[in-house]
């Protein structure tokens, strides 16, 4: 066996080749040439940043600046997009999820045949959210009626619209 060969089936062996999907990110749209060329010369300094000193500091001047740019950068883009959404509730608060990346979660499940199952989760789950509701609430004491004087109800007569608007005046 060749040098090579042994080499290559110690590679395979001990750091096999994995492979990854690596997705394509649209880039933000805040992200200009200013901030793309200053990335690009951070890029540069940080290559040359162990050879003295003085290149140690001019890439960690750039790391802040481009830092601070790219703050600026979103900073003023959140503002224009809120800004020119003023009166729009609905893009106000997806402005204001995005920016703090609140993901919306799927709460649906994935069912494709079986329907009597989802329709049991579903009870499951509302009955379930019901029963916690119940629990939070806190229980109230019953007050005490016996006390009072007013006599008990046990018909009640028809009214019409003017009584009623007499008693509504009446009442403030």
């Amino acid at each position: 066996m060749t040098l090579g060969a042994s080499i290559a089936n110690l590679l395979d062996e001990y750091a096999p080749l994995v492979s990854k999907r690596v997705s394509v990110v649209d880039t933000a749209p805040w992200f200009d040439r200013d901030y793309r060329d200053l990335r690009k010369l951070r890029r540069l300094a940080e290559k040359k940043k162990n050879r003295s000193e003085e290149h140690f500091l001019h890439y960690k001047d750039l790391c802040h600046e481009a830092t601070a740019l790219a703050n600026t950068k979103k900073k003023d883009f959140v503002e224009a997009v809120i800004k020119k959404s003023e009166n729009k509730t609905r893009t106000l608060y997806q402005v204001v999820n995005k920016v703090l990346d609140r993901k919306q979660s799927r709460i649906l499940p994935d069912y494709t045949e079986d329907i009597e199952v989802l329709a049991s989760d579903f009870n499951n789950f509302f009955s379930e959210k019901v029963e916690k509701i119940r629990d939070n609430i806190p229980a109230s004491p019953i007050p005490d009626c016996s006390d009072t004087n007013a006599t008990p109800l046990f018909e009640f007569e028809p009214t019409c619209i003017s009584e009623l608007e007499d008693i509504i005046k009446e009442s403030g």
